[in-house]
């Protein structure tokens, strides 16, 4: 018998092992990146809502609010002329915005009374989005491991 090499069998045990391996830290590496998911889309629909509502506030000639329930984890469109709801959107499980001002309201030129810092947090991460005073733009970044 020729001991030099290795059977078909016995690559085939290794090969078995190392994709069990894999598969197991794969797994756990897709746990961190659906946390992450969930917390970069309920960024991006807030960005997009804020957007919203300066565009609106542009076309319509009137204030446009952003109000932040932060117990509930929601936030709301409104016209504050006539009370008028536009939107109502709740974030996703476990994403809440933390540390802010419970209004943001763009006046008819597009622009915001205050600049402010608006931040979501899950359990892992925090990602924040900046509002300039001059421009009115919803600036995004990058979401921040939370220590």
């Amino acid at each position: 018998m020729n001991n030099n090499g290795v059977s078909l069998l016995e690559l085939t045990v290794v090969m078995a092992v190392m994709m069990l391996v894999l598969g197991i830290a794969l797994f756990g590496a897709r746990a961190g990146d659906r946390a992450h998911q969930n917390l970069n889309e309920a960024s991006r629909v807030l960005q997009a809502d804020i957007r919203y509502a300066q565009r609106l506030a542009i076309i319509e000639g009137e204030r446009i609010r952003l109000i932040f329930a932060e117990r509930e984890r929601r936030y709301t469109l409104v016209r504050p002329s006539t009370q008028e709801v536009i939107r109502s959107v709740d974030l996703p499980q476990g994403v809440s915005v933390v540390g802010f001002v419970n209004v943001l309201e763009y006046l008819p030129r597009g622009t915001v009374n205050v600049g402010m810092t608006i931040t979501l947090r899950n359990e892992r991460f925090s990602q924040s989005i900046t509002i300039t005073p001059v421009t009115g733009r919803a600036h995004i970044y990058d979401p921040v491991p939370v220590e």
